[in-house]
């Protein structure tokens, strides 16, 4: 059995795809037997109108006769099987942004478009939510989706159980009247990155604001924290987040260039917003394997910022900015240590404060916000002129414990615009 995985499908007069008898190019997508069988049982796509045109295909391809395949494909790929008996090879598209001819894509949507990775519950959930409140159409992605054969609960499952997913994150806000799109992404892989980024613009035709909240924890010493468990929180904190901003990158700033969203004081364009921390000393302790990855997504918050001003994106409105909370915030992490002891909720607040940090980083000008890692009370406070917490404290009548140093060191130096001889590997040939 065989995987045929077209790369340049051909398209009919009127839209479907067409397969003709011979294909220059194609390559065979790697598979194992067991996947192949349980896809032919009719676990499609959810894109009926990319399957409807796929289904009136003109001609079929017949298999070569090819050496055996040992990998397996790519979850995101849509199967499309053979005309004839289950036994029959069946066709493999990598991307369905790619079976959509030109002609149909969608025009660049009148809303600023935020894209919100790591949305299926908690902090990600509660911004997505409020984005979409504040005048923004919401992409929400995260791993989790719903069954499509179970219909979705009403009222919208409890905000950090396992039952809320993207699928019933984005449902929500449109039952509220907002615009929500629900794209599931693994930011482990680069390819399921890209086609998150594809998908967000060919559904909504731009991309203003990406706030990046996926994370993977761990808290241990280093003696206890297993290889597997610091790669895990690598691949997703440190590399996710590279791998979706430099996806993103150049559509934020086609965003900003062009103007950005309408003026007003809630939206923005060419603006990120990253879930890490301040950078200070206190916070490696008792978790260094966590503290790398999330340190690290900080660095690049800084990095980037300088690389805006070197290219003079800020001047376009472009910024980066990272928010950390101040007081811990209720979610799917405090769950365990609530359960074991209720008292716990007393230094808890909602994530309606974090979301309105987003807001207002995303209301104020660059030049306050990009490069900075801030913490979410401290900004509002400064910036939004909120003096009374109290709203935000999951038990009334409470005084959560801050969790954060009441001040956080300097990371400037004096000699900070000195760039040294500078040096670009990227123009020199890569022997990646």
């Amino acid at each position: 059995m065989y995987l045929l995985y077209i790369r340049e499908p051909i398209f009919g007069p009127t839209g479907a795809a067409r397969l003709p008898r011979q294909i220059p190019r194609c390559t065979w997508m790697p598979h194992q037997a067991e996947v192949h069988h349980r896809m032919i049982r009719g676990r499609l796509s959810d894109a009926h109108d990319d399957l409807q045109r796929i289904s009136s295909a003109e001609t079929v391809y017949e298999p070569l006769h090819l050496p055996p395949i040992t990998r397996r494909p790519s979850p995101t790929a849509l199967y499309l099987p053979h005309a004839g008996t289950a036994t029959r090879p069946f066709i493999v598209f990598d991307c369905l942004a790619a079976l959509r001819p030109k002609s149909h894509s969608m025009p660049a949507s009148s809303k600023p478009v935020a894209l919100v990775v790591g949305a299926s519950r908690g902090i990600g959930r509660q911004v997505a939510v409020d984005l979409a409140r504040n005048g923004y159409a919401v992409v929400v992605a995260a791993k989790s989706v719903s069954d499509p054969g179970v219909p979705l609960p009403s009222p919208p499952p409890a905000p950090n159980s396992a039952e809320s997913t993207i699928t019933t994150v984005a449902h929500e806000i449109n039952d509220a009247g907002g615009d929500a799109t629900a794209i599931p992404v693994d930011v482990r892989h680069e390819r399921s990155v890209n086609e998150l980024v594809q998908k967000t613009l060919s559904t909504y035709g731009r991309l203003d604001v990406l706030v990046y909240n996926s994370g993977a924890i761990f808290w241990a010493p280093v003696h206890d924290t297993p290889l597997k468990r610091f790669q895990l929180m690598q691949r997703v904190n440190p590399e996710g987040l590279y791998a979706v901003v430099q996806a993103a990158l150049p559509h934020l700033r086609d965003a900003a260039a062009r103007g950005g969203a309408p003026k007003s004081t809630s939206t923005a364009a060419g603006r990120i917003v990253v879930v890490s921390p301040p950078i200070y000393s206190r916070f490696f302790r008792g978790k260094t394997a966590y503290a790398m990855g999330k340190v690290a997504m900080s660095v690049l918050t800084k990095g980037l910022a300088m690389d805006f001003a070197r290219r003079g994106d800020d001047a376009l409105g472009m910024a980066i900015t990272s928010l950390w909370p101040a007081v811990a915030i209720e979610s799917a992490a405090t769950a365990p240590m609530t359960a074991a002891n209720p008292d716990e909720r007393n230094d808890l607040r909602k994530a309606t404060i974090f979301s309105d940090a987003v807001l207002a980083i995303l209301a104020a000008p660059p030049s306050v916000v990009n490069g900075e890692l801030l913490l979410d009370e401290d900004f509002l406070r400064a910036h939004a002129a909120i003096t009374d917490f109290s709203k935000y404290n999951v038990v009334p009548g409470t005084t959560p414990r801050r969790i954060m140093p009441a001040r956080l060191p300097d990371l400037t130096v004096a000699e900070q615009d000195d760039e040294g001889k500078r040096y670009v590997s990227a123009a020199a040939k890569s022997r990646l």
